[in-house]
């Protein structure tokens, strides 16, 4: 081998070497000055957190309270943003506007925080922050769902306990997106997760295909209070005669509380968070939470296509 050659090659296994020696590459981040500006934005530090494995979230309601067991492995992206956003404060003081019970589909809908300044951040159609729609989505996360319209990817475990037989069945909870058919995912893809969740207060299975992870699962006397809130019609933004949903990001509570025929709808007061599973004690309040975890480690690109469409809903009534 000539010498210039034998340059070339060293130069080359030395710039491999290098390459694989480099650090792994961690996003830039902030820290916020309280949880309210961190909650305004989602690119923050505090944002940007890993959940515990399990945790366990207790609303207290102008119902009742009830507690909701949350597991990680479930949909780990999704679990994620549900653990900042409730250790922040966000889902305190939220109204649960949408309490639908037909036939074809029985949910409350909610996670629409009272002041505009932070819910607007969330408002996918209006949204200026790069970190509030949620990326990748199913099923280009990692997730697990009893029968999943796409597979899951195979090197993610779904077979340890509790992630088998996921579906929307009665009493879990659910993020509130979108499901749009593509050419390269027929059977649908989720595209535009961000703060909102949804209670099933029936079995509804069919949402499984669409891609709706059941991400946490609510005990059976929080279900009790649950089912004690009361419907105002579904949402005007889909036809019919309750709450418009754009006007609730718009506007804050003060939409909600101006209007004297909704004055029982149901309201969330404070929500805590305790890792693990929740016992006797609930731990402390969400602003307080356990403190600072390793950055996220999925993430990703998305690819999907924006769509503007009013009201995000697993479906109709």
């Amino acid at each position: 081998m000539s010498s210039a050659k034998a340059v070339f090659v060293l130069s080359l296994l030395i710039i491999a070497t290098t390459w694989s020696l480099r650090s792994p590459f961690v996003p830039k981040t902030h820290q916020a000055n309280t949880p309210k500006d961190a909650l305004r934005d989602p690119c923050c530090y505090e944002m940007q957190q890993r959940s515990p494995a399990v945790f366990t979230l207790r609303w207290e309601t102008t119902y009742g309270p009830f507690s909701a067991t949350c597991e990680r492995a479930r949909a780990p992206v999704w679990v994620d943003r549900i653990w900042n956003l409730a250790r922040l404060g966000y889902y305190d003081d939220n109204f649960f506007l949408r309490v639908i019970f037909s036939e074809r589909l029985k949910i409350v809908q909610f996670g629409t925080n009272g002041d505009p300044s932070v819910s607007s951040v969330y408002q996918y159609t209006h949204t200026t922050s790069k970190c509030a729609i949620l990326e990748p989505q199913p099923p280009d996360m990692a997730y697990c769902m009893a029968e999943p319209a796409v597979e899951p990817d195979p090197m993610y475990d779904c077979t340890a306990p509790g992630m088998q037989g996921l579906s929307n069945t009665f009493g879990t909870l659910a993020m509130s997106t979108s499901s749009t058919s593509t050419p390269k995912y027929p059977n649908g893809v989720t595209w535009n997760v961000t703060a909102e969740l949804f209670i099933n207060t029936g079995n509804n299975t069919r949402l499984d295909p669409f891609l709706f992870v059941p991400v946490c699962t609510i005990d059976e006397v929080g279900m009790k209070a649950v089912l004690r809130f009361p419907s105002f019609g579904e949402l005007s933004e889909l036809g019919g005669p309750g709450p418009s949903l754009d006007r609730l990001y718009a506007e804050g509570n003060k939409y909600i509380e101006s209007n004297s025929s909704w004055s029982t709808m149901a309201k969330s007061q404070a929500v805590r968070v305790h890792e693990g599973v929740a016992g006797d004690s609930y731990g402390h309040s969400a602003a307080a939470a356990a403190g600072p975890r390793p950055p996220l480690s999925e993430g990703g690109a998305g690819t999907m296509q924006r769509r503007a469409v009013h009201a995000r809903s697993p479906v109709s009534a």
